[in-house]
């Protein structure tokens, strides 16, 4: 969505366009630090007051440009307080560039802590968007410009239960973090969620490992690897990274078979996989494998 100071915009038989463009999205009109009005248009027509669907409750709070907040640094409560004029800030702010031209980010601050953000490309995309306003959920996502997935965060607070996937370009997943009983509690808040992504651990089938890939923590399991490994997902694989997982030793073992494998590295104290390390390296004399920090040799 374009943000765009309206000043920008040219009127034109009560229509207004931006770059000759009838113009779809929200104009802002600015005063000194104070965001005066947004307006939300579309196809060139204004429909009224814009309000954003991320931040609840907005319309009756201060809107100002993040330049004139001052952050004071972390507090004894971790969380570093924004202040606006000595005064610990509520409202919205808003991060303009192009010399104030162009609106790229907004935040969401209560009682000085940001609670939610969301950012856009020049183009309008969707950049990312974070949300931590519930105390029992917070969520995450991130998007490059052409609109396909960058990654997720999602935090199930009440249960300590969290994913994080971090994907580069052409969907190759780069990090896989799955708690262990992610999946199980996730259903409880599913229609709260934003975005919809990797919500079962068999949804991973579209995405492919990049050449250095992690898979972390024990809600990585079996059927979250062969999600992964269906349609020749490990086919870039050079360099990856189990740690504290749920594999079997029969899932890390048909790494063996992927010739573009050079390094394998498995940190897992809480069970013994000596055995399965030494048969990886006998099997693959090729390919540096290391078992808890220890380089893995055989006769």
């Amino acid at each position: 969505m374009l943000m765009i100071n309206i000043q920008e915009l040219k009127k034109i038989a009560q229509k207004y366009y931006y770059q000759d463009k009838l113009f779809t999205g929200v104009g802002f009109r600015v005063d000194g630090y104070k965001i005066e009005e947004a307006l939300k248009f579309e196809s060139g027509i204004c429909l009224g007051q814009y309000t954003s669907k991320y931040f609840a409750n907005e319309k009756e709070i201060i809107h100002v440009d993040m330049d004139c907040l001052e952050f004071p640094g972390d507090d004894i409560d971790y969380y570093p307080r924004y202040k606006n004029n000595n005064d610990i800030f509520s409202g919205v702010a808003y991060e303009l560039g192009d010399e104030e031209k162009v609106c790229l980010e907004q935040h969401l601050f209560e009682d000085g802590i940001r609670v939610a953000s969301v950012g856009w490309y020049l183009s309008g995309q969707m950049h990312y968007l974070t949300l931590m306003k519930e105390e029992d959920l917070s969520q995450s996502f991130g998007w490059y410009e052409d609109g396909s997935l960058g990654g997720i965060d999602m935090i199930l607070e009440e249960k300590k239960e969290r994913i994080i996937v971090t994907v580069g370009e052409q969907k190759q997943l780069k990090t896989v973090w799955i708690e262990e009983n992610y999946f199980e509690w996730m259903p409880k808040y599913q229609d709260r969620f934003e975005f919809h992504y990797f919500e079962t651990n068999n949804s991973f089938a579209e995405f492919s490992a990049s050449p250095n890939f992690s898979l972390i923590a024990p809600g990585v399991d079996d059927i979250v690897f062969h999600s992964i490994a269906s349609n020749n997902g490990f086919k870039n694989l050079y360099d990856i990274d189990i740690s504290r997982t749920s594999l079997s030793q029969e899932a890390i073992m048909e790494l063996v078979n992927v010739k573009t494998l050079k390094k394998l590295t498995i940190d897992d104290n809480r069970r013994n996989l000596l055995s399965i390390a030494q048969e990886f390296k006998h099997q693959r004399p090729d390919c540096l494998v290391t078992l808890n920090n220890s380089k893995i040799t055989v006769p």
